[in-house]
């Protein structure tokens, strides 16, 4: 569950704490990697805090039914498991947006069809 375009700069609840807590240990700001890697654990702490004692099987639905705000937004999951996620707003993220939407016209002027480039641009439909 990567969240591309992850910057510590992210306009989501726990952000500013976790980057604060990162500059603290480390002297620098958070990696682009810490936040969906923290947004992993929150998943699986709010699972685990649902379950009571855990077993596999009701740590694996608590996981499948998250429909939370994390580090990196809000995130929920289909029923085959892949996750969804809204990525928070960052400068860095609006950038990546600009890119993809530029890069889609490209490819559109060389032929590629309107879905290859919807696919590229947002992924699969929902």
């Amino acid at each position: 569950m990567l969240a591309p375009g992850w910057h510590h700069a992210v306009k989501a609840p726990g952000v500013k704490e976790l980057n604060d807590a990162h500059q603290t240990k480390f002297g620098r700001p958070a990696d682009p990697i810490t936040g969906p890697g923290y947004a992993c654990v929150q998943i699986l702490a709010a699972a685990l805090a649902k379950v009571g004692a855990p077993t596999a099987e009701k740590v694996r639905d608590a996981i499948a039914a998250t429909d939370m705000t994390t580090v990196i937004g809000p995130v929920k999951f289909r029923p085959d498991g892949t996750g969804i996620v809204k990525p928070a707003s960052s400068p860095m993220g609006e950038r990546q947006a600009g890119a993809r939407l530029a890069e889609g016209v490209r490819h559109r002027a060389v032929g590629l069809s309107r879905a290859a480039v919807r696919q590229a641009l947002i992924g699969p439909t929902l």
